[in-house]
């Protein structure tokens, strides 16, 4: 059996990205009691952000890391805030810290079980985020602003019927403070997940990043699609809770888990569909060569024609570029009632 289609190898020709072989891009917002200047970092940049009050700043990694790789640039963060003297507020409601997921080197079948399972558990996902993060109008969960499922539902059908569409008409404007945010997958080829309260603790950021590469590595497992998650989650709930979140699930635990998450499984059988998920990796990329193929096929037959009407005898249809003309023998492309005419 053939390797299936990375994202961006499905994307080929339609969008062009910046490779990254990082997984994990963070972005985290700060506001502190004093004014200060930016310390220089070897992985971060900082600019201002005027969305934020007190001095607000943004730390903002360079480029993805890998999971392994996390421990070393929080660890630099803390660092040089730390000798910079610089006392931030912590969990204000105007900051946040949010994660990219790489999926440039995913497929959409494992974007897809990503979706569906951080959307199952994202209730108690946001209860380890922050109270204040659970209706914040800068991260909606499915449960306070359905369109986010359609819009998701959308995405996927859309996809599965070999279009690259869904993923160019990827919107800021209609889905940029998505809980589960897909519209930089147009730009970066990555997802993003706002949940996370405002927070400069590091140990806490580095438990979050690692709830997330569970749910990633989850999504990766061979023969799973989004049918057998919501199939999983019907049957063995709490089996599937510890499969997804391995050594991160008694941190997440909650007595009421199945209550709380069954009320996502509707918007998750909504997203799951009809849609042919094992074969939807490569299906972008065979429909956007086919029409490629149709385009050159017309193209040619086009092109035949021309030469056919260009003939001495022929006549041009109007309007008509014709590529590469012979300007030194235009004598005998031009017709010989137009030549006769144009003659002094």
């Amino acid at each position: 059996m053939s390797k299936a289609l990375t994202i961006a190898e499905d994307l080929e020709g339609v969008v062009k990205y910046k490779p990254y072989k990082g997984t994990f891009g963070i972005e985290i917002e700060t506001e502190s009691l004093d004014s200060y200047h930016e310390p220089i970092c070897l992985n971060w940049k900082v600019k201002e952000d005027h969305s934020l009050r007190n001095f607000g700043r943004e730390y903002i990694l360079n480029k993805p890391c890998t999971f392994e790789g996390v421990d070393k640039v929080l660890k630099e963060f803390d660092t040089v805030t730390k000798e910079a003297g610089i006392k931030f507020i912590e969990d204000r409601m105007s900051t946040s810290v949010h994660v990219h997921v790489n999926m440039q080197n995913e497929t959409f079948l494992t974007l897809g079980n990503f979706v569906v399972i951080f959307t199952f558990f994202e209730d108690i996902l946001i209860d380890f985020c922050g109270d204040k993060r659970r209706s914040n109008m800068f991260c909606l969960t499915t449960r306070y602003a359905e369109g986010i499922y359609r819009r998701l539902q959308k995405f996927f059908e859309g996809l599965d019927t070999g279009s690259y569409n869904p993923v160019l008409q990827l919107n800021e404007d209609t889905a940029k403070y998505s809980a589960l945010n897909i519209v930089p997958l147009k730009t970066l080829g990555s997802v993003e997940i706002r949940t996370m309260r405002g927070i400069t603790d590091i140990d806490k950021i580095k438990q979050w990043i690692g709830i997330i590469n569970s749910m990633l590595q989850a999504s990766k497992m061979p023969g799973l699609t989004p049918r057998i998650v919501l199939d999983y989650f019907q049957k063995e709930p709490g089996m599937f809770f510890d499969l997804v979140f391995g050594e991160y699930a008694d941190l997440l635990r909650k007595p009421d888990l199945f209550e709380r998450t069954e009320k996502s499984l509707w918007y998750v059988g909504s997203i799951v569909g009809e849609i042919d998920w094992f074969n939807l990796p490569g299906k972008v990329r065979a429909k956007t060569e086919e029409v490629i193929q149709k385009q050159k096929e017309q193209e040619a037959e086009h092109l035949k024609m021309m030469a056919a009407k260009m003939k001495p005898g022929g006549v041009a249809p109007n309007n008509v570029f014709v590529q590469n003309p012979d300007w030194f023998n235009m004598n005998n492309a031009v017709p010989q009632e137009i030549q006769e005419v144009g003659e002094f």
